[in-house]
């Protein structure tokens, strides 16, 4: 019995104490007939491993970069403004007109209306950020715009539009 045991242990040693002890010390013989030979120290293999943690963490933190960018790019395509427009009616004593209509149009088509109440205001919210254009028209009047950037979080137009000529 004390025999078996012996073979166990000494092939426990063989097979997995005898890599351990080669490790342990730290050396390598890559050609063991020419008198150079390489020594790898276990410093090195964790210098090895660092440097590969941190390209991964570097590699990482891009990625985080990058995400960050794009959250920011889609953030700044979320910002949204409210606009204040104010209808007049161009004469020696601005009048506010009532029921004009403003209308916003972006690049991409998307529109936004709104009429005006009796102050001659119009509330326009939730509005993306960017290049419009607006058309505030009114009946009996000339009609009025132009094209703007919405850049801020609050904007405030104001039209003076004038009575049309009577037709003959």
């Amino acid at each position: 019995m004390s025999h078996s045991w012996h073979r166990v242990l000494s092939c426990f040693l063989l097979f997995y104490m005898l890599p351990l002890i080669a490790l342990a010390d730290n050396e390598v013989t890559i050609d063991e007939e020419s008198s150079v030979s390489d020594s790898v120290s276990t410093d090195t293999i964790a210098e090895d491993a660092t440097k590969q943690e941190d390209e991964a963490a570097s590699d990482s933190a891009k990625q985080s970069e990058t995400i960050i960018d794009k959250q920011s790019d889609s953030d700044e395509e979320k910002k949204t403004a409210i606009l204040y427009v104010e209808v007049m009616q161009n004469g020696q004593v601005d009048q506010p007109i009532k029921d004009a209509r403003v209308i916003i149009t972006y690049e991409d088509a998307t529109e936004y209306e709104q009429k005006t109440d009796a102050s001659g205001k119009a509330l326009l919210s939730g509005l993306p950020y960017g290049k419009v254009d607006v058309d505030v028209t009114s009946s009996g009047r000339q009609s009025d715009g132009g094209t703007f950037v919405l850049d801020e979080p609050n904007e405030t137009l104001t039209f003076h539009l004038k009575p049309r000529a009577p037709s003959r």
